[in-house]
């Protein structure tokens, strides 16, 4: 409502009904914000009014609910309790969903409810301690390789391609470009260039050891 709504609505030619879709948008966004001017709510409230107002020239009455005519009262409700993301009910009606999920006998959801989080707490329990097999907290990463062992790689790197494969062949100059960057740039490489350095520095000029140290 805040960012998606006007964004899917610039298709539309209805110019008049966007504007004010857009202008209701502005409205969320603006109670919705993390930090609020007390200063500006009546301001705030004000246009609101003269959007309803505008709104009412366009939409059908059957559009124009209760819970259109609870949009005034938003702004009251944060005049008396702060800014809105202190009270979103979203994270209690998630968790609500998840007791939910829990009910397989709907003649008693209370004790269904109580069993399942009370199965569902011990299985989690007891995963922590079963290290052979594949639990919520022991699962690979999305992109994991599965590299039995990381110390044979001198350039290992975690991961895997997304998307299609594609070949590319790189010319002479560009392959001696990037393995020189390598080179220059890996931790396991230090040591052996610091090395050259030591050996080499009385005959490399100051420039060119920051170079190829940096």
């Amino acid at each position: 409502m805040q960012d998606i709504l006007p964004v899917a609505l610039r298709a539309s030619n209805a110019t008049k009904v966007i504007d004010l879709l857009d202008e209701l948008s502005d409205f969320f966004k603006k109670i919705c914000s993390t930090a609020i001017e007390r200063s500006e709510l009546d301001t705030i409230q004000s246009r609101l009014v003269l959007t309803l107002c505008k709104m009412e020239q366009e939409f059908l009455p059957t559009f124009f609910t209760i819970m259109v005519h609870l949009l005034i009262h938003l702004v009251d409700e944060v005049k008396l309790g702060g800014p809105v993301h202190y009270r979103w009910m979203y994270p209690i009606e998630r968790y609500l969903a998840f007791l939910k999920s829990h009910v397989s006998n709907k003649a008693q959801p209370e004790g269904s409810i109580a069993e399942g989080y009370l199965l569902w707490e011990t299985i989690s329990f007891c995963s922590r301690y079963l290290e052979s097999v594949e639990t919520i907290f022991n699962i690979p990463k999305r992109n994991e390789d599965g590299v039995p062992n990381i110390n044979n790689y001198l350039y290992y790197s975690g991961g895997r391609v997304v998307g299609m494969k594609e070949n590319v062949r790189l010319d002479e100059n560009s392959l001696k470009q990037a393995h020189r960057y390598v080179l220059l740039h890996s931790d396991e490489m230090k040591p052996v260039l610091d090395a050259f350095i030591q050996q080499n520095d009385k005959r490399i000029k100051s420039e060119e050891v920051k170079k190829i140290s940096g």
